[in-house]
C-alpha cells in the first residue's frame, strides 16, 4: 500500500510539473493582438500592435483581449486535464485548477481527510 500511496504521489507531482510548463497563445484574426496564458490559466504575455490601436476604439480591444483570455484559458484547461490523466490516470475537473489548492484538492480526492 505504501508503494501505491508513493507511486501515485510521485505521477502527481510529475502532473503538476507538466501542467506548470502549459502556455497557451492565441491571436486575432488580424494578428495585431495576442494574448499568452500560463500557469494558473494567469495571463503572462500581452501584445498589442500599433496597427490595433490604430483602427480600434479601446473597447474594441478590450473585448478582443478578453476573448483571447477565455480562449487560451479554456485550451490550457484542456491541455492541462489531458497531460494530468495521461500521467497519472485520474480524472481531474479542469475547474479545479486553480494553483496551490489542486494539490491538496487531489490529495482530499484521493486519501480522505
Amino acid at each position: 500500500m505504501v508503494h501505491s500511496f508513493e507511486a501515485t504521489r510521485a505521477r502527481i507531482l510529475e502532473a503538476g510539473e507538466a501542467v506548470s510548463r502549459i502556455q497557451v497563445t492565441r491571436q486575432s484574426d488580424d494578428r495585431s493582438i495576442e494574448v499568452t496564458v500560463g500557469h494558473d490559466r494567469e495571463v503572462v504575455d500581452l501584445q498589442i500592435a500599433d496597427s490595433a490601436l490604430r483602427r480600434s476604439d479601446g473597447r474594441a480591444i478590450a473585448d478582443t483581449v478578453l476573448s483571447l483570455i477565455a480562449q487560451a484559458q479554456a485550451e490550457f484547461s484542456r491541455t492541462a486535464q489531458e497531460d494530468y490523466q495521461r500521467i497519472t490516470g485520474l480524472h481531474l475537473d479542469p475547474s479545479a485548477l486553480d494553483g496551490p489548492a489542486v494539490l491538496g484538492r487531489l490529495s482530499r480526492e484521493l486519501f480522505g481527510g
